[in-house]
């Protein structure tokens, strides 16, 4: 019972984020490049939701929980600056590109800075899977899922999604699969842009149910 607002609260997210690609889908070319373009409304919010989240850390779990967890904290701001193109922002060439570190346009300090930078999330990253990914597998494998696990399950999942539909008709050809059609192609970039749009809320809403299940322990 006292897990019920989370569930509402994860469902709504979904909803919204499905109608925002229907709304999206609905409107004139025009209106639909700016509610899509690059630091436009759709990535504002997905970058203020990332920011949200830790803030909601600190405010929810206060400082120990931010110092015990704190490579959530720095994946979470990672995620919220690549949605603003930080990685794009002193660059011609963007920071996640592999031939960044070899353009000549880009300093060796840039290059040492970014590696560095990289480098930490990247630990941050392994250690989320060392500490965390056992038991996570082993509740999945449960099948007593909480609202932590559906949370979490949705925001993986759109996440992997997302990426996969990231400049898809490019991809296709540039392993040859396939061309696909311009309206495809934006249909499918408006669905990765409302699930990006969903997922640091649902990690929001996994934040307060972790939280609310250890004071209730």
């Amino acid at each position: 019972m006292m897990n019920r607002p989370f569930y509402w609260a994860i469902a709504a997210v979904v909803a919204v984020a499905t109608l925002v690609f229907f709304v999206a889908v609905s409107l004139e070319p025009a209106a639909q490049k700016m509610l899509m373009r690059e630091h436009g409304p759709i990535e504002a919010l997905s970058a203020f939701g990332y920011l949200l989240c830790v803030a909601v850390m600190a405010k929810a779990g206060g400082s120990d929980y931010v110092k015990k967890y704190w490579y959530f904290s720095v994946v979470l701001v990672s995620f919220a600056a690549r949605e603003m193109d930080f990685d794009k922002a002193f660059t011609n060439v963007g920071v996640l590109k592999s031939k960044f570190f070899f353009s000549p346009d880009v300093s060796i300090m840039g290059k040492l800075v970014s590696a560095v930078i990289l480098g930490f999330i990247l630990f941050a990253l392994i250690t989320i899977v060392r500490r965390h990914s056992k038991a996570f597998i082993a509740k999945v494998f449960s099948f007593r899922w909480d609202p932590v696990i559906w949370s979490i399950g949705f925001a993986g999942t759109f996440l992997v999604v997302s990426k996969s539909l990231d400049g898809l008709g490019r991809k296709l050809r540039g392993w040859g699969i396939a061309d696909i059609s311009p309206e495809v192609d934006k249909v499918a970039s408006l669905v990765e842009e409302s699930m990006e749009l969903a997922v640091p809320y649902l990690f929001i809403i996994a934040v307060l149910a972790y939280l609310r299940s250890q004071r209730t322990a």
